[in-house]
C-alpha cells in the first residue's frame, strides 16, 4: 500500500500544471475570503443589531433569486453549511416552488433554498435504475431574533417536506421522480436564542456542544439540524483550516 501510495503521488505530481495549481489557490483563497466577510459580519451585528439581517447571510452563501442554473458553481458558497451541498441536481433560492424548473410542485410558498440532491452527485451513488434521493430544504432566521412563539419552529421546513412528497418531482434531465421515495434532509440556521430554546427543547435533542438541536419527525423518512451562527462559521473554519495552513492563510 505504501508503495502504491508513492507512486500515484509521483505520478499526479509528474502530470500537474501550474494553472491548476493556480485555480486551485484563487478557490482556496476565494474560500478564505468568504469564511472572514461571513466572521465580520457576525462581528459587526454584535455591536449593531441593524447589520446584517438574514438577507446579507443569505446572499453570501447563496445569491436569492437564484437557480444553480443561473449562476457557477464558484458562485455558491453552500459549503459553508455542508460541503455535499454543493452537489446538486437542481437547486433554487427564495423562488416559489412551482416556478422552478425541474420541480413540478402546487406550492406557492417560498423557503429561503430548496434543492433536491441525489446520493450518486454527492458521495456514493445508487445503480443508475434507482430512482430514490434526498430533497434539502434550508432556512436563514435573523440573526439575534427572540419572538419565537409557536411551538414547533420546524414546522415551515417539515411542511416544505410534506409538499415535495406530495407533489410530483423531476431531475434536471426531466426523470421522473417518485416523491413518495426521497429521504429529507432540513437545516435551520439561527441564533439559539431564549425563545427559540424554549420551543425546541421539547421536542429536539441538544447537540453536545449546546450550540445545535437536531430532530427526526415522525412519520417521515427525514433530518433536521438547527445550527447556530457561530456553530456554522466554526465547523466551516475547521473544515477549510487544513487548506488554508497550506497556502499560508491561516490566522
Amino acid at each position: 500500500m505504501e508503495k502504491e501510495y508513492r507512486l500515484r503521488l509521483e505520478d499526479y505530481t509528474e502530470t500537474e500544471n501550474e494553472l491548476g495549481k493556480s485555480q486551485l489557490a484563487k478557490y482556496i483563497v476565494h474560500r478564505r475570503v468568504i469564511l472572514d466577510l461571513l466572521e465580520r459580519s457576525l462581528q459587526k451585528l454584535a455591536g449593531d443589531a441593524s447589520y446584517a439581517l438574514e438577507q446579507d447571510l443569505h446572499n453570501l452563501v447563496f445569491p436569492m433569486g437564484k437557480t444553480s442554473v443561473d449562476i457557477f458553481r464558484d458562485q455558491q458558497n453552500l459549503w459553508v453549511i455542508d460541503e455535499g451541498l454543493s452537489f446538486h441536481s437542481i437547486l433554487a433560492s427564495d423562488k416559489k416552488m412551482k416556478s422552478v424548473p425541474g420541480l413540478g410542485s402546487t406550492s406557492n410558498k417560498e423557503p429561503d433554498i430548496i434543492g433536491c440532491f441525489y446520493d450518486r452527485a454527492i458521495t456514493v451513488g445508487p445503480d443508475p435504475d434507482d430512482a430514490t434521493g434526498a430533497a434539502v430544504v434550508i432556512e436563514f432566521k435573523r440573526p439575534k431574533r427572540d419572538d419565537f412563539l409557536t411551538s414547533d419552529p420546524l414546522r415551515q421546513i417539515t411542511d416544505r417536506f410534506f409538499e415535495l412528497q406530495e407533489g410530483v418531482v423531476t431531475s434536471v434531465t426531466g426523470r421522473q421522480i417518485n416523491g413518495k421515495n426521497l429521504r429529507f434532509v432540513g437545516y435551520f440556521i439561527a441564533d439559539l436564542t431564549p425563545s427559540l430554546r424554549r420551543c425546541l427543547r421539547s421536542f429536539a435533542h441538544e447537540t453536545f456542544d449546546g450550540e445545535g438541536y437536531y430532530f427526526q419527525p415522525p412519520n417521515l423518512p427525514a433530518y433536521i439540524e438547527v445550527i447556530s451562527y457561530d456553530r456554522l462559521l466554526r465547523n466551516a473554519q475547521r473544515r477549510n483550516r487544513i487548506l488554508f495552513e497550506k497556502l499560508g492563510l491561516s490566522q
